[in-house]
């Protein structure tokens, strides 16, 4: 691939995350605002990087199991269900993905998934997005940043877990889908399952799809997450059911997090003052569930 495809690319790719991040930053409709939560104090987006706040969403993706209901168990039986199908299909889909026909344009595409689904690049992006809000006094770019870092800490901490524990073999091995050796410290070969890279992009993906209930967010982001499956196997890094597992890990955790964060806003109990009789006030008191 030549350097100017490389560089058009990179530039396309930070056009998309840079237009994602202030779209979700500066789109405001009457009901989100009714959602936000306006502390008294004056600067309110230090309500979101308070040690309290953060440990409260890192406590409900952790006690998610204490409260699954129906419909959340017919969603993971879904995804656990997925995720076993892929393993039967592993070896055609890498099969099928080594057969695309390499060019320029596909490796440029591939490249660009990559970047996508790096940490290193994902990281400071959402670092400097929360400074700019911080500075900019933007309460939701900075409550945006903060719901990022926390979930990609959450998910990529249990993703390594599985990576380290399963051991699974990379395709480029040639060893088989069903190569798992075990706990496997150091050796990348066998880090396989699931896949970091589509974790990480999962994860923002998750959280914009939680911030805003748009359709034309969730596909610009979940369109960068298919990017970066795509670029894992199209490597020969990553197994199908690899790619699937990890951006679901990411997407559910962000999703978790944001729509918490939004939840916990909603205010519980309205008080009205009433007449009762044409010289007696009174209150109304409304619970809200």
């Amino acid at each position: 691939m030549s350097i100017k495809s490389q560089n058009c690319f990179r530039h396309i790719i930070k056009i998309i995350l840079a237009v994602l991040i202030v779209f979700t930053s500066t789109t405001y409709s009457t009901a989100d605002e009714a959602l936000q939560d306006k502390p008294r104090e004056e600067k309110p987006y230090l309500y979101e990087i308070r040690p309290a706040k953060i440990w409260d969403d890192i406590f409900h993706v952790v006690t998610f199991p204490t409260r699954m209901n129906i419909p959340d168990g017919m969603v993971l039986c879904g995804v656990l269900g997925t995720t076993g199908i892929l393993f039967w299909q592993d070896e055609n889909i890498r099969g099928w993905i080594r057969d695309v026909p390499g060019n320029d344009g596909t490796d440029a595409a591939a490249k660009a998934g990559k970047w996508l689904g790096d940490g290193r690049l994902i990281v400071p992006l959402f670092l400097v997005s929360g400074a700019g809000g911080y500075l900019g006094n933007n309460q939701r770019l900075v409550r945006i940043s903060v719901e990022t870092l926390e979930t990609l800490a959450l998910s990529g901490l249990s993703v390594q877990i599985l990576k380290i524990s399963t051991g699974r073999s990379r395709p480029f091995r040639d060893s088989g889908s069903w190569d798992f050796t075990g706990p496997n410290f150091s050796n990348e070969a066998f880090h396989s399952f699931p896949s970091g890279h589509a974790v990480t992009i999962g994860s923002v993906a998750g959280v914009l799809a939680g911030e805003f209930e748009s359709p034309w967010i969730d596909l610009a982001a979940f369109s960068l997450v298919g990017l970066t499956a795509f670029q894992r196997m199209y490597a020969d890094k990553h197994w199908a059911s690899d790619v699937f597992l990890g951006s679901a890990i990411g997407a559910a955790t962000g999703y978790s997090i944001a729509r918490h964060r939004k939840e916990k806003t909603k205010p519980r109990v309205l008080v009205t003052p009433v007449t009762l009789q044409p010289t007696q006030p009174g209150i109304q008191i409304t619970f809200i569930f």
